[in-house]
């Protein structure tokens, strides 16, 4: 009898999580109902369509995601502020933070869409759009506390949150709050920002963002406060407000009074298009600043560029006296140092690498084999070098240049010829480098998948540009 009671712990340990099906046609609070009280191993699969509830997500180990990852189900608040829609009263639920903070200090309200206040959860193929309220939404929040001035205890801090597949778009903020262990992998996050909101804005740990796509931003398309931020393979497109892509600011959620802080940030294998919606165009790709600037916060930053392309906008549309720059040092008080890594990029229209503030304390930047190509409009004319030709029998030709033998060209040339003007040059870079089309699945971007890996990313950009160099 002894024996048998330990196999059946056995079994019972080896048992797998529920899969919980969400459709579109029950009733708001049975559904937010069902995917809350998913615990650890639990599967939420929602059916597509479109929702209008909110979710806290209060228990750790559970994956949702849409169960199809191209029809992906919709989550939509568009028109009314998000705490209008059905979902958990946030407040009930937390009583534990009231006891470390008075409440006034705490954003307990239920201003985000989706709340994770939890550790490991997944979220995949899910759309996100409109989450809206007065004084500031989002459509991911990861953390209940809003707190930029002090410590917050480690207990608080949600780890290990996936978001994967996941489009966040026309709200006050895509992604927001505080975790460790953050994961952002083939996401879209596009339209966001009102006042000084952004398409993503968070702080905490170590923040991936991988494959994934920023565009449409009313001021930042991505601000961080992280210890260590990875940005991988991604496409930055316009911004507005903000005359940059990137911003890392000084994590104040740390207790970093009085002792030296590193944050570091790495861009790797990225595309920025430079575009601003505003008067005046972007000014810098990255800017690195110790925003609190109080006295005793000793913040020291970190900066690698690699591999990435950066493209700003024609000169012919700067101000008197504008400067674009990768990077941009910002001076503020007690900012100890930065270091930077700038590295096989390439750089279309910049007047200057780095920009340092005249104050800016101790800097060291290491500029290593990067391209610096000026404006479109200030290139030489087209040589034979450039051309792609198509014969008459329909084969297809690159000159190298007068009395030199052409020589077989990549396969289907002709498809890098994006505005058909018979030359491939830096105008059909830019074309692509400015058509949105990056990490979609839209079907009308897949003309500009050239080697048919069923995404638009950095290898077309590199297929483009080796038929005109």
């Amino acid at each position: 009898m002894k024996y048998l009671c330990v196999f059946i712990i056995f079994l019972c340990s080896t048992t797998y999580g529920a899969e919980i099906n969400i459709n579109p046609n029950m009733e708001p609070e049975t559904a937010y109902t069902a995917i809350e009280a998913a615990v650890s191993g639990d599967v939420v699969v929602i059916e597509p369509g479109v929702y209008k509830f909110r979710l806290y997500l209060r228990n750790k180990g559970v994956i949702i995601k849409g169960k199809d990852p191209v029809n992906k189900p919709v989550f939509d608040y568009t028109g009314m502020n998000t705490d209008v829609f059905p979902g958990t009263d946030v407040a009930t639920l937390i009583p534990w933070a009231l006891e470390l903070y008075p409440r006034d200090k705490l954003r307990l309200y239920s201003n985000w869409a989706w709340q994770i206040q939890a550790n490991d959860i997944t979220i995949e193929n899910i759309e996100i759009a409109g989450a809206r309220q007065i004084g500031g939404g989002a459509a991911i929040y990861i953390g209940p506390l809003t707190i930029y001035d002090e410590y917050v205890p480690k207990v608080l801090i949600p780890k290990n949150i996936t978001l994967r597949n996941v489009t966040m778009r026309d709200g006050d903020e895509g992604l927001g709050g505080m975790g460790e262990n953050i994961l952002v992998d083939d996401c879209i996050l596009a339209g966001n920002g009102s006042n000084s909101h952004h398409n993503a804005y968070i702080q905490g740990g170590t923040i991936t963002f991988r494959n994934s796509t920023f565009d449409r931003a009313y001021a930042t398309n991505l601000q961080s406060r992280a210890r260590i931020t990875m940005v991988e393979n991604c496409y930055f497109g316009s911004v507005g407000l903000s005359a940059h892509n990137i911003s890392i600011i000084t994590d104040k959620a740390e207790a970093t009074r009085g002792v030296p802080f590193v944050q570091q940030l790495f861009v790797r294998d990225s595309l920025f298009s430079g575009e601003r919606n505003h008067i005046n165009p972007i000014s810098r790709f990255v800017t690195v600043s110790n925003s609190n600037g109080a006295d005793g916060w000793k913040m020291k930053f970190d900066i690698e560029l690699s591999g990435n392309s950066m493209t700003a906008s024609d000169k012919s549309t700067w101000p008197p006296d504008w400067w674009i720059a990768a990077i941009h040092f910002v001076n503020r008080p007690n900012t100890i140092g930065f270091d930077a890594l700038i590295k096989n990029n390439e750089f279309y229209n910049l007047s200057e690498l780095y920009h340092v503030d005249d104050l800016a304390e101790i800097y060291d930047v290491t500029d290593e084999e990067n391209t610096f190509i000026p404006p479109i409009n200030e290139l030489p004319p087209p040589v034979e070098g450039c051309m792609c030709e198509v014969q008459s029998d329909g084969t297809i030709l690159i000159s190298l240049g007068e009395g030199t033998p052409p020589l077989p060209p990549p396969e289907d040339c002709a498809q890098y010829d994006l505005n058909l003007d018979g030359v491939v040059n830096p105008v059909d870079r830019a074309i692509l480098l400015n058509s949105g089309c990056f990490n979609s699945r839209l079907e009308e971007c897949l003309k500009y998948d050239f080697d048919n890996s069923g995404k638009v990313d950095a290898v077309d950009v590199s297929l483009l540009v080796d038929c005109y160099k």
